[in-house]
């Protein structure tokens, strides 16, 4: 996809202009995406964020009154959901540990000390949970990818600033991600996809019309 318009970068395309552009330019670029409405990745929205992933389970509002009526059964799908948290939680850490993945400076927080889960309440009645959530350090991404400055994706892209200057990927770092010094460490996906059923069958054992939305399950490539 090279020669990308800034409405169609992926998070790749992010991550790469990240890498190749100045604090200073790159702030401009992300200045210029909220202008015309895009949004941006979390990954690369700031030092502050976190990437987050999100487990939203779909059930009809009409009958939630019935179903938190039930607040034994309701009790138990919170607590099922906040062990299956854990158990993930504690799994995740033994994975980037035993992969040695470590934060490349001393100042950023571990990966592995990263992790949190919340559960998120219905709005309407703040008892029903709809959502579970894993948030990690955002330098998780960058090692998942083998990304870094100097390691860009194998397609450049291009974009527009303000002033209406064209911008490309800087070429010496295309197709590097992955390589030499910055290995793909896939220490995501195979952690979450083993404890994909044990978070069907908890939603199922809740109610048999709750279904799991994983659309937003995988870190991609």
């Amino acid at each position: 996809m090279p020669n990308k318009p800034l409405e169609k970068f992926t998070l790749n395309d992010w991550l790469q202009a990240r890498q190749d552009m100045s604090s200073i330019n790159f702030a401009q670029l992300k200045k210029d995406a909220r202008a015309i409405g895009l949004p941006i990745p979390l990954p690369v929205r700031g030092r502050n964020t976190s990437p987050v992933v999100k487990f939203d389970f779909s059930l009809s509002t009409m009958a939630r009154e019935v179903r938190i009526s039930d607040i034994e059964a309701v009790n138990r799908f919170k607590k099922n959901l906040q062990d299956w948290s854990d158990h993930l939680m504690s799994d995740l850490r033994s994975r980037v540990t035993s992969m040695g993945l470590v934060s490349e400076k001393k100042t950023s927080v571990k990966l592995r000390d990263s992790f949190e889960t919340y559960i998120k309440l219905d709005d309407e009645y703040h008892v029903e949970p709809v959502r579970v959530g894993i948030r990690f350090a955002r330098h998780g991404v960058f090692l998942h990818y083998g990304a870094g400055t100097g390691y860009g994706g194998k397609e450049g892209s291009r974009w527009i600033d303000r002033l209406g200057y064209s911008h490309t990927t800087n070429p010496k770092s295309l197709g590097k991600a992955g390589t030499g010094t910055r290995p793909a460490r896939d220490w995501f996906n195979p952690v979450l996809e083993y404890h994909m059923k044990e978070l069907a069958d908890i939603a199922s054992d809740y109610s048999l019309d709750m279904a799991v939305d994983f659309s937003k399950f995988y870190l991609g490539y």
